[in-house]
């Protein structure tokens, strides 16, 4: 499962870092383009605003995973292992109960925009779904790979990876 895991947050990070190499490079052409010839990229900011979306929430599994989240542990270092693992599944569930209402937004947002057909008014008339989606599938990678940790952190000491999350969880 974590080999599953491992690889299709690889595959989102690269997705993400398209994202963001390909909004960098619609930003400089269109400052260029604007600043030389008098030509920008229609709906510029539209399609940013979507790749933006790919790249902020395509790599949040890989900050479950990695527990790389921001964390205070001045006292949690001084817990024994043990009470850092319950502390760490604790964590898990509440960040799992906090995420389902957002990705079931998220659903929500994609489905209507699916139906209803929904796009952003400017020049190229873009469909509001595929960023809908984007968000939907980060979100739901999301929350997969946070359930998956709450179940390695409840696992004994010896199983799975659950020790090493303790370790690497504060």
């Amino acid at each position: 499962m974590e080999a599953a895991f491992r690889l299709i947050e690889r595959i989102a990070i690269a997705i993400a870092a398209v994202a963001v190499l390909a909004a960098g490079a619609i930003i400089c052409i269109n400052v260029a383009g604007r600043a030389t010839i008098a030509f920008s990229i229609p709906d510029a900011e539209i399609i940013i605003q979507d790749l933006m979306v790919l790249a902020v929430l395509l790599p949040l599994a890989t900050v479950a995973g990695r527990r790389a989240h921001i964390a205070v542990d001045v006292f949690v270092r001084r817990l024994t292992p043990r009470a850092q693992r319950c502390l760490n599944a604790a964590m898990g569930v509440l960040s799992v109960l906090f995420l389902i209402p957002i990705a079931w937004s998220g659903w929500a947002n994609f489905t209507s925009a699916w139906r209803t057909g929904g796009y952003y008014d400017g020049g190229l008339e873009i469909a509001e779904w595929p960023g809908r989606l984007a968000f939907l599938v980060g979100m739901l990678i999301f929350v997969a790979r946070s359930i998956h940790r709450v179940f390695t952190d409840f696992a004994p000491t010896g199983a799975g990876d659950g020790a090493a999350g303790a370790k690497a969880g504060h």
